[in-house]
């Protein structure tokens, strides 16, 4: 039974029962993971998208803290990318 399907609906879960070469493969990074990713129909990427957010969501995994930044810093940044938008124009 698909984690997505209601108790009633029986869910054909097409990335777990595709029979791909990358199923008898150990992926151990995230790197192999995203290749065998590569190779999957929108529809089993879709698929496995929903999976990973249903699992997030079962480990209600918490969202970082805000970040934080002084008025300087945010003024020195803007200062930055206006010093740079000038230098492009100007052609440098």
């Amino acid at each position: 039974m698909c984690g997505f399907a209601s108790t009633t609906t029986k869910c054909e879960c097409e990335v777990a029962s595709a029979r791909a070469w990358w199923q008898n493969v150990a992926m151990k990074t995230l790197v192999e993971i995203e290749r065998a990713v590569e190779e999957l129909p929108s529809s089993q990427k879709t698929e496995l998208l929903l999976f990973v957010a249903q699992s997030l969501r079962e480990e209600q995994a918490p969202l970082p803290e805000p970040r934080l930044f002084s008025d300087d810093q945010l003024r020195a940044w803007m200062d930055e990318d206006e010093a740079a938008m000038r230098r492009f124009r100007a052609g440098a």
